[in-house]
């Protein structure tokens, strides 16, 4: 029962934040002391990430992103 409230908030809340839209940076980046790493296979299609932009090409059409020491393009 706990699983389906905890769904239930997830849903809620991505729903909410596309009817509200991008809202501004969450703060200013500083690079950190020691990076944490994050493996592709904990990684779940969905999962939120804090990150930051390094790179945007409005001629490709992506956005080159940084997460927990690991880039990757969307």
């Amino acid at each position: 029962m706990q699983r389906a409230a905890n769904r239930a908030v997830k849903t809620g809340l991505r729903e909410l934040d596309k009817r509200q839209g991008y809202r501004g940076p969450l703060g200013k980046y500083e690079e950190p002391a020691e990076a944490s790493e994050i493996t592709v296979s904990s990684l779940v299609a969905g999962d939120i990430l804090e990150g930051h932009v390094t790179q945007i090409s409005d001629k490709e059409g992506y956005a080159l992103v940084e997460a927990g020491g690991s880039p990757g393009r969307c």
